[in-house]
């Protein structure tokens, strides 16, 4: 009796450990998970400083699991400004990362640390315990907290010329945009979202998006070709970045249906991209792969983010209203 009391413990004991072991992307660069540990940081600190208990001794593990913060997302939450501290409700704990996230990006590009956080629409107390942060550990987080810095493969000028002439070279359908640019392309709503960390993802996917459109009404000829973009572009984040992220977005604006893929990869050179976008068949170790002038054939417009932190792809394609999402004139 006692022996089975003591080994059903010690299986309890296993799936407790298991329970609270954090799973991150494998893709996760170093110097990310840096930052997402002084993020981390900084938000438990904040939340013990302002009574939150419960969410201060959750909140380290949730910096990881949050991910990148992009800069445009955190002015368009506003940075916790309906924030209710009497409240440890799951959301605080996520308002709590942002203004985390606020302060160490301050801290690196050497504003006016004060300054910025007095600007912020929240609560003196919020505004306190973030300066209190700041006061008594702003050597420690400055030093190696540089969040990864973005930087395109040449000089602006080349850059230019290469967006230039690949635009023209593929009559308009290939475009290198800048991050800015980048977001407009990824409007509209998310119909679904996926990390792709190993092969099974592709499958899973492919399935789920599937059933996405046939419920749409799309027809199987539009399907099939889409599945078979959608496995391209997945493929290659596994081949060449170890991974990533995909989403299919739908905007109604334009009615036009997207796929992004996003990975924090090492990036794809310039020079690689006219044979990559223009030869079929072309594909080094570190090029977006064969499938490539697949996926550039096929949709109604590829647009491409790439720097020395990561791609990011968006393919276009025509809506259900338009006709479907075959380029047919690819």
């Amino acid at each position: 009796m006692l022996g089975r009391f003591l080994s059903k413990t010690k299986e309890n004991q296993k799936m407790n450990v298991k329970s609270r072991i954090l799973s991150l992307p494998q893709s996760v660069p170093l110097n990310e998970l840096i930052f997402m540990t002084k993020r981390g940081f900084v938000a438990r600190k904040v939340a013990s400083y302002l009574g939150m208990k419960v969410i201060a001794g959750e909140i380290f593990f949730q910096s990881f699991s949050l991910g990148s913060i992009k800069e445009d997302e955190g002015e368009t939450k506003g940075f916790a400004g309906n924030m209710s501290i009497e409240e440890e409700e799951p959301h605080v704990a996520q308002d709590i990362l942002y203004l985390s996230d606020y302060l160490l990006k301050s801290i690196n590009t050497q504003d006016d640390v004060y300054g910025q956080i007095d600007a912020l629409s929240v609560s003196n107390q919020i505004k306190n315990a973030l300066l209190k942060v700041y006061g008594l550990y702003k050597e420690d987080l400055a030093a190696s907290t540089a969040h990864p810095k973005e930087e395109t493969f040449g000089n602006q000028e080349k850059w230019k010329v290469y967006r230039d002439v690949i635009f023209a070279a593929t009559q308009e359908k290939f475009l290198l945009v800048n991050q800015h640019e980048l977001h407009a392309f990824q409007n509209g709503q998310v119909l679904f979202q996926s990390m792709i960390e190993q092969i099974p993802d592709i499958a899973n996917v492919r399935n789920t998006v599937r059933g996405i459109l046939e419920s749409m009404g799309y027809t199987k000829s539009d399907l099939m070709s889409l599945l078979l973009v959608l496995s391209e572009a997945v493929t290659n984040t596994l081949k060449h970045a170890e991974g990533g992220k995909t989403q299919l977005v739908y905007d109604s604006n334009n009615d036009e249906l997207k796929i992004v893929v996003e990975d924090s990869g090492a990036g794809f050179p310039l020079e690689q991209l006219p044979k990559a976008t223009l030869m079929a068949g072309y594909s080094t170790k570190k090029s977006l792969g064969q499938g490539f002038n697949l996926m550039l054939k096929m949709s109604k417009q590829l647009c491409l983010h790439t720097t020395n932190q990561g791609s990011t792809i968006v393919l276009v394609f025509d809506g259900f209203n338009k006709g479907g999402v075959l380029n047919e004139t690819g």
